[in-house]
């Protein structure tokens, strides 16, 4: 409405004997913006779409909201049996699909039943993936990792950067042992990473400076993500158990508690190693101690793991606790805006043609269909041959059998 009005106090100061031409040459005007401004706010072709952005919790849907550029809303027609709700957005030149999972479900299982939905609306567009969202920290020596920093899932030795922390075996003496290794990130966001790494050796990245814009957007934005005070932020000894009934640490001992050096800057750090996944909640300092000295994992999640076989993602995470009896929500909000303005920038180092040069969703999952037919055919075969063996060897035994029956009967007083 107030740009129609200036239009019209433009009309109004001109010259009356050319005002009717002007009027008309303005309303063309206004009527050409404002078919461009639909043509921009109105979502593409689904073919578009190319990165799926997927979380667990509302408030990190929330987050990735804010780092959106463009926010095309709610998809309103998807596939039939796809039961996934969707958020269009685009962030620079890529297209955005966020989803979540649904409320109250957690774990391995209902992170893959979204990836699956995904597949069946967006199959022959999506190509790369990214897991975003909060996590347990496990702050070790090597890597002080307070509340609100962000790890990243990357390869690490042999690992692809995600290991299931509850799909390994224990062997003698009670120690971790890994039986299976999970993919690794497509390479466009591996590629995008050493490059996001080698600028911060030179310059400060952009990501916090998405986190405090998003902050200060309006007063719920600030009262859902500004960062606690880092007082709050208390890392306990192992074995230092949070009181019973207890819904704050006001009365947990200080002289518990771990000392840690003192940061220069407030702003958030990024870490880059092994994820640990799983679908049992970690909520013991001294478990958490365990598994770090047998995974070397920088923190827990427990979504990735049932995810990343069949979408090919890089995974992100927001710290929010310390993965012991202690843990509790204060830190979930900023820690969700953090993680989400690490893809934001990271994408920036992605170009569009780049991500199109990735295998579609569709066809990544079909390779793994094929995979898995192959390992069933296999399995098959080595049934078969086993059996095959098996009665063979029962051929024989028997005949055997009946040759020292038919000895005996020759040897017998009978005969």
């Amino acid at each position: 409405m107030s740009f129609y009005v200036t239009l019209h106090c433009r009309v109004n100061d001109t010259p009356l004997k050319s005002s009717l031409g002007s009027e008309h040459s303005i309303l063309r005007r206004q009527e050409k913006l404002q078919a461009e401004f639909a043509m921009s706010s109105r979502p593409p072709a689904l073919r578009k779409f190319q990165v799926g952005w997927i979380c667990a919790l509302a408030i990190e849907v929330a987050a990735a909201k804010e780092m959106l550029d463009v926010n095309f809303g709610i998809l309103s027609k998807q596939d039939s049996l796809d039961t996934n709700a969707y958020i269009l957005g685009r962030i620079g030149e890529h297209h955005i699909v966020i989803a979540s999972l649904p409320e109250g479900q957690y774990g391995t299982t209902s992170a893959t039943t979204v990836a699956v939905n995904m597949m069946r609306t967006f199959s022959g567009s999506i190509r790369i993936g990214l897991m975003v969202g909060t996590g347990g920290g496990i702050p070790s020596v090597s890597h002080d990792i307070p509340l609100g920093d962000v790890v990243v899932g990357c390869p690490d030795g042999t690992c692809g950067g995600i290991i299931q922390y509850d799909l390994g075996k224990a062997v003698a003496g009670g120690k971790y042992h890994q039986t299976g290794s999970l993919n690794s990130p497509p390479r466009s966001l591996l590629n995008a990473v050493i490059h996001m790494k080698a600028t911060e050796y030179t310059d400060y990245l952009s990501y916090n400076g998405y986190v405090q814009k998003a902050i200060k957007r309006n007063s719920k934005t600030r009262q859902t993500f500004s960062r606690p005070d880092p007082r709050n932020d208390r890392l306990f000894e192992v074995d230092y158990e949070h009181p019973p009934n207890a819904t704050t640490c006001d009365n947990c001992l200080p002289e518990e508690e771990k000392a840690r050096n003192t940061r220069r800057e407030a702003t958030p750090q990024v870490h880059y190693g092994i994820i640990a996944s799983g679908n049992t909640v970690i909520k013991h300092g001294a478990t958490r101690g365990a598994l770090y000295r047998e995974t070397g994992a920088l923190c827990f999640e427990m979504e990735t793991a049932g995810l990343i076989m069949d979408f090919p993602c890089i995974v992100i995470r927001g710290i929010c606790d310390y993965a012991d009896s202690h843990k509790n929500k204060n830190w979930q909000g900023y820690a969700s805006l953090v993680a989400a303005a690490y893809p934001k920038e990271l994408l920036s180092y992605i170009p569009v043609g780049q991500v199109s040069q990735e295998k579609v969703l569709r066809d990544v999952c079909s390779e793994i269909v094929h995979e898995i037919k192959d390992v069933n055919k296999s399995l098959e075969k080595a049934y078969l041959q086993h059996e095959r063996h098996h009665n063979e060897q029962r051929r024989t035994a028997l005949t055997k059998e009946q040759q020292e029956c038919h000895q005996a009967f020759k040897t017998s007083t009978y005969e």
